[in-house]
């Protein structure tokens, strides 16, 4: 969550990011995720930033992404 909104996935498998607007009230979609998601998902204060963990492998291996101006 940030001041103007949160932000989420639409399922574990190649999901959507997506934000509610607290002004609008409205979702949009800022990106997609290619993979299936681990746990984890941050965003900067100034909602420039998106951190999040995707599995690589069945065998539990994992990788963090950070997706720069996703907007």
């Amino acid at each position: 969550m940030v001041n103007s909104g949160v932000y989420f996935f639409s399922g574990w498998e190649n999901p959507s990011v997506q934000r509610y607007d607290f002004t609008t009230r409205n979702i949009e979609t800022v990106g997609k995720v290619e993979g299936k998601l681990a746990w984890g998902l941050t965003v900067s204060p100034d909602s420039r930033h998106l951190l999040y963990s995707v599995y690589e492998s069945e065998q539990g291996q994992s990788n963090l992404m950070m997706v720069e101006k996703f907007r």
